[in-house]
């Protein structure tokens, strides 16, 4: 059995996204012997003798934070491919990291699939390649659906009535934007509290998501509202599949929903990712600065009258973007 070493998107556990990254690809490569280490030091202590290649997770790490370059070198010094999946890129990349890559970047076992075209674009302005840059999409949406960890108590409040739902994520990684981006939401939520219930779905656990949720189902009054726990990604793609709207501020909350027929409205907070992503789907106009946050409702009324037709947009696109993530799983 062939043995694939995969660095996963971070060694801080507690972010959905990043698990339904790694279900994903325990998914794709069932058939594989993988071995997927759990910190830096195991990283860099693995011995290369039998296995095949390195698969790593380049997320916004590669543009943005830190780059585990001793596993990248020693795979590339012994003559092995490097396949770094996944990979966002932007304006404000670290010089250290674009340093790197381009130190590495005309080997010719060195491969890089960038998950939107426009981090497909800007890295190729920056950077010459032996090996061309891959235009793909986000590996997660993939990401099975299944509701295997059901809760029960969650069920019983969607099923209680037909009012359709809401899904509501937000965070304080919106910098100078913070307050503005709960303010309009909460406004959004107690004017619309008659026409819909909200479910509020937290997405990171290292930054008390979960905590903060709560504390805005509350601040919202009397509204028909439930806030989940941090969720299975497999069960959250389920539930998303339920609702009418996801408003988020986490990327991946809108790749575990889209997927599914339903609209989501991404608030973007790190680069092009969001626009690039649902550029994939022709849904650029859902993604929303988190300095327009003031243009939210009139977004959301876009969206009521135009349901169908964004609908009939994610469908036609199905295809297509199953072809763009295939491209880097086909390695």
């Amino acid at each position: 059995m062939n043995s694939i070493l995969v660095r996963i998107p971070s060694f801080c556990i507690g972010n959905i996204g990043d698990k339904a990254l790694i279900v994903t690809i325990k998914n794709i490569f069932k058939n594989y012997n993988l071995i997927i280490p759990q910190s830096e030091e195991e990283l860099n202590s693995i011995k290369l003798d039998n296995i095949d290649f390195l698969i790593y997770f380049g997320n916004d790490c590669i543009a943005y934070y830190g780059i585990s370059t001793n596993i990248i070198k020693k795979f590339l010094n012994n003559k092995k491919k490097v396949h770094i999946i996944n990979t966002s890129w932007g304006n404000n990349h670290k010089s250290n990291n674009i340093n790197f890559i381009k130190s590495i970047a005309n080997d010719q076992n060195f491969h890089i699939y960038m998950r939107d075209k426009y981090s497909h674009e800007l890295i190729q302005k920056d950077i010459t390649f032996y090996n061309t840059p891959i235009l793909t999409a986000d590996l997660a949406f993939l990401c099975k659906k299944n509701d295997n960890n059901k809760i029960e108590e969650l069920e019983d409040w969607i099923n209680k009535n037909n009012t359709p739902i809401i899904g509501i994520n937000t965070h304080y990684d919106f910098k100078e934007y913070n307050n503005n981006v709960r303010i309009e939401i909460q406004k959004f939520i107690i004017n619309n509290k008659n026409k819909y219930k909200f479910l509020f779905i937290p997405h990171d656990s290292r930054k008390q998501e979960y905590e903060d949720l709560k504390k805005l189902q509350y601040s919202c009054g009397n509204i028909d509202g439930y806030t989940v726990t941090y969720l299975d990604p497999e069960y959250e793609k389920f539930i998303t599949s339920r609702l009418y709207l996801v408003i988020t501020g986490r990327m991946h909350l809108s790749i575990l929903t889209i997927p599914n027929t339903i609209p989501s409205i991404a608030i973007s907070y790190n680069g092009l990712k969001s626009i690039g992503t649902f550029s994939h789907w022709d849904l650029d106009n859902l993604v929303i600065e988190p300095q327009n946050i003031q243009k939210l409702s009139n977004l959301v009324e876009y969206i009521e009258n135009n349901y169908k037709m964004i609908q009939d947009k994610i469908n036609n696109k199905k295809e297509y973007v199953k072809e763009l993530v295939n491209k880097q799983i086909l390695i």
